[in-house]
């Protein structure tokens, strides 16, 4: 499978996908062609952004943003001990419609060292 970013071989890159009720993890090494993946390790946790969400202030609540950020420090975690260079983080779901600028600037801090790409996913069909 041939990937949409440059990277170099046998490095590990991981992708988080920000939804409104679950995160995922994935990480993968890069293999020798640079053009292949092999998944390491997959991870997924329930964060139920949606479930604190103000539709006036289009706004999570400070609760849910903590449910997030635990999240975060865990994948954050799990991607040093396998020294992940490259990271590519999806914020899906109603996060789309928010500013998540706050929660990307976290998730930047606790992912520090590694190179972050961010995109906002297409909604669910």
């Amino acid at each position: 499978m041939k990937g949409p970013f440059t990277v170099l071989p046998m490095v590990n890159i991981a992708s988080i996908d920000l939804g409104s009720h679950t995160a995922r993890l994935l990480i993968s090494r890069v293999g020798e062609s640079g053009e292949t993946f092999e998944p390491l390790m997959r991870k997924r946790s329930y964060v139920y952004l949606a479930e604190d969400f103000d539709p006036v202030l289009k706004r999570i609540s400070t609760e849910a943003s903590a449910r997030a950020a635990m999240v975060l420090k865990d994948f954050s975690r799990a991607m040093a001990d396998r020294q992940v260079k490259r990271v590519v983080a999806v914020v899906a779901g109603l996060l789309r419609h928010l500013n998540t600028s706050e929660l990307l600037v976290s998730m930047s801090d606790l992912l520090e060292g590694a190179l972050m790409d961010f995109f906002e996913g297409e909604q669910h069909g």
